[in-house]
């Protein structure tokens, strides 16, 4: 069962952070920063009956499987949400709390469903890092505090969440046979891949490394990464592109390991072109760069 891979996955991303842990501090160094824009746009949050029209798909018997499907998926997209919020009070990277603010669209997405079928919520009250399911209790516990070991960490616990969603995602929709089920995940889908891109894009800046998929298959991940940023129905699109300006160098840990033996990573402030739909606007978006006098 999918629900046991996910323990599996997450005991090898902490074993994977872990090893980031022996380093001698080093200094932050005085310079500029190119950096690699991610802006965002940041859409006005419509109601999901409008722009997926789940009011006008037909009022269709929920099955077990699909009930627990959008059970599970409301309080992982919830578990998202509450990481990377969590990530931005500590590191105050731009991305985390972008897409948190996309997760939330996401959350309200499959609520609006509970509300249509008459399903009682497993999120009671709404307060940050809490679960009603066990599993996603622990997993929440353990990848928090494996993204508070760097911001490294944090952009791979970034990432991997993503992966895990997405494949959630697949096994939900084979799941379902109801029309406005399978339109709110396939639109739910877009956006974790869009969130996986940007992920990928910022981290790859950072390290200079490809990207490793933990729960995809290396084919399955590439074939998202590299390709266009996706078009949903609703929700906040991602602005690839940024224009390019000079930041501030800041120290991503005290420890060498943790910039993966690179020179320090800088900040730039980058004007991202949104792709999203709705009417948004362009935000700014942080920037990776090699730091230099």
């Amino acid at each position: 069962m999918k629900r046991v891979k996910k323990v599996v996955v997450w005991v090898a991303l902490g074993f994977m952070v872990a090893t980031s842990a022996m380093a001698q501090p080093i200094m932050a160094q005085k310079g500029k920063n190119a950096g690699l824009a991610n802006g965002f746009n940041q859409q006005q949050q419509q109601p999901m009956a409008e722009n997926c029209d789940i009011a006008n798909l037909p009022f269709e018997d929920v099955s077990e499987a699909e009930q627990s499907e959008l059970l599970y998926m409301r309080e992982e997209e919830k578990l998202a949400r509450d990481l990377y919020l969590s990530f931005y009070e500590k590191w105050e990277i731009k991305i985390f709390e972008n897409i948190a603010r996309s997760e939330d669209s996401h959350i309200g997405a499959i609520k609006g469903l509970l509300e249509k079928y008459g399903i009682a919520d497993p999120i009671v009250n709404d307060e940050l890092g809490v679960f009603a399911n066990t599993t996603l209790q622990q997993i929440y516990n353990d990848l928090l505090n494996a993204g508070n070991t760097s911001l490294i960490d944090a952009l791979k616990v970034g990432a991997a969440v993503e992966e895990l969603d997405i494949a959630d995602l697949v096994t939900a929709i084979e799941a379902s046979d109801n029309q406005d089920i399978k339109a709110v995940y396939e639109n739910l889908m877009k956006g974790s891949k869009n969130h996986l891109r940007s992920y990928v894009r910022l981290l790859e800046a950072y390290t200079q490394e490809d990207y490793q998929a933990i729960y995809l298959t290396a084919e399955e991940a590439d074939a998202i990464i590299n390709s266009p940023i996706e078009r949903g129905g609703y929700g906040k699109g991602v602005a690839p592109n940024g224009q390019n300006n000079d930041g501030t160098c800041t120290l991503l840990s005290s420890d060498a390991t943790d910039n993966l033996n690179l020179n320090i990573a800088g900040r730039g402030n980058g004007r991202g072109d949104g792709s999203g739909t709705g009417g948004g606007r362009k935000g700014n978006g942080d920037g990776t760069g090699t730091c230099r006098a």
